[in-house]
């Protein structure tokens, strides 16, 4: 939808003033909505004086809301593109291609499929808001991997450049391409909290507590995320008649030497 009797308002980055540029004016042109998601695609027009016109790059990912003649808000998003237009030279910068969070899955030569740790740009997250991006490769070492995270991460953490000719008017002016906060949901990988660590090889039998020497039996594993633990489950049976319980924990084993949590867990089942 278009229209004449549209206002707009520009918030800063943190949300909390709205963006004060006198020297500008800003035309609503366009605005649409999706059927999932709500507000979509968005397009203003800036026109005004040099210095005011160019600051407006710096302000992607900034709120963005448009009002009816009545005060009511009709679409909100966020800035993600400002084109500036100087006679037939057009200059911008946009959030598409951009990401300052970054890790990277590998095949190791061994086969095993890993995961390096993130990393990200502060400066940027802060500013920006977070947002994530998971390259891959194939037959490579931990080094390799966290190398090409490194270079990832320095080519996306800033909002990507692009410049182009087209022929138009020699009047100053600036495109803003907006987007719904809809589309920010893509902007962080989903984080999987289930999973499962378990040895289910039915073949080999494990005694325990059938001498004094042999009291405990134990299985590690090593987890590469933040994880819940909810279920235990373990296959055991009773053989005569011991006189002491079976006690079921789980030990957690931190970075510092030495330092180890004992958890118990709330349902355990034996089968």
């Amino acid at each position: 939808m278009s229209g004449k009797h549209l206002s707009v308002s520009i918030l800063d980055q943190a949300f909390q003033s709205n963006l004060m540029l006198p020297g500008v004016r800003i035309k609503p042109e366009s605005y649409s909505f999706a059927s999932l998601g709500g507000p979509d695609i968005g397009k203003l027009t800036a026109y005004g004086s040099k210095i005011d016109i160019w600051r407006l790059i710096d302000w992607l990912r900034a709120p963005v809301n448009i009002y009816d003649m009545r005060g009511d808000p009709v679409w909100w998003g966020y800035l993600h593109g400002v084109t500036v237009r100087v006679g037939a030279i057009e200059m911008g910068l946009t959030l598409e291609g951009f990401s300052n969070r970054v890790a990277v899955a590998y095949v190791s030569d061994t086969g095993a499929r890993l995961t390096t740790s993130w990393v990200e740009d502060a400066e940027s997250v802060s500013k920006y808001g977070s947002k994530e991006i998971l390259g891959s490769l194939n037959d490579a070492q931990q080094a390799m991997a966290e190398l090409y995270r490194t270079v990832l991460l320095n080519q996306l953490y800033r909002p990507q450049p692009s410049i182009a000719i087209s022929p138009g008017s020699s009047a100053l002016s600036a495109s803003l391409e907006l987007r719904g906060w809809w589309h920010t949901l893509d902007w962080q990988y989903c984080s999987q909290i289930k999973g499962e660590a378990s040895h289910k090889d039915g073949s080999q039998v494990q005694q325990v507590g059938n001498v004094a020497g042999n009291t405990k039996v134990a299985q590690s594993f090593q987890a590469d995320r933040t994880w819940f633990a909810s279920t235990l489950s373990l296959h055991v049976k009773i053989v005569g008649a011991p006189a002491d319980s079976l006690v079921v924990a789980i030990i957690f084993s931190f970075s510092l030497p030495f330092l180890y949590c004992y958890f118990y867990f709330p349902q355990i089942s034996f089968v």
